[in-house]
């Protein structure tokens, strides 16, 4: 029987469903300076345009990206940064894009700023485990 918790149920979670994380921290001209290697965290941060950084998976994940989140870590100095989905997840590529948003236009973080990446995909293929008879 579900947990009933206000007007929502918490049910069992997606099969297949891998929350991954990584760090990725910006140098001069917002290029990357250093990352979580992939091998720990699955997958590799590179830089694109102004503001743009394209997630590239080491798996193909036939369910996709479910969610992806990141935040802007700038030592204590305030800024309006948010972090933006630019392209849905691409099968073919195995990537996803985003975006750094500045005061609502895209914009590179500052060098020694920190992105922290949260990234849910989906393997649907995947079936639980089953059950010792």
């Amino acid at each position: 029987m579900p947990v009933k918790t206000g007007n929502s149920d918490l049910r069992t979670p997606q099969f297949g469903a891998v929350v991954l994380h990584s760090q990725v921290v910006v140098g001069g001209g917002g290029a990357i300076s250093a990352q979580t290697p992939s091998n720990a965290c699955g997958f590799v941060v590179t830089k694109g345009g102004v503001g743009q950084f394209t997630l590239t998976f080491d798996e193909k994940w036939d369910g996709g990206c479910i969610f992806a989140k990141g935040l802007l870590f700038n030592q204590g100095t305030e800024v309006d940064a948010i972090v933006e989905l630019e392209e849905k997840y691409d099968p073919s590529a195995k990537t996803v894009k985003l975006m750094t948003v500045v005061a609502g236009s895209a914009a590179d973080p500052s060098s020694g700023d920190e992105l922290w990446l949260e990234v849910t995909m989906s393997n649907r293929t995947v079936a639980p485990p089953l059950a010792p008879v």
